[in-house]
């Protein structure tokens, strides 16, 4: 069960310029290189004491990647401990 109360995963769909996707964790858990490739335009922000991470995916190549999908592994274990 996750310890913090915000949602950890948002998915924003009928977007215009592609499907948005924000996750919430821990600060200082997730660095922009980390994502850098596995979206359009990722950014990491800080926001109190949570990063949030936003990328927007155009092409349905980018959702099947094998290295987004380790992310969001390692990204629910970051959650749930």
């Amino acid at each position: 069960m996750p310890k913090q109360k915000e949602p950890w995963a948002s998915i924003q769909t009928k977007k215009p310029d592609g499907v948005w996707l924000q996750l919430s964790g821990p600060k200082d858990e997730v660095e922009v290189g980390r994502v850098a490739d596995l979206a359009d335009t990722p950014t990491v922000t800080t926001k109190e004491n949570l990063d949030v991470v936003r990328m927007s995916f155009n092409d349905i190549e980018q959702i099947e990647n094998e290295d987004l999908k380790d992310f969001l592994v390692e990204h629910a274990q970051i959650i749930e401990n």
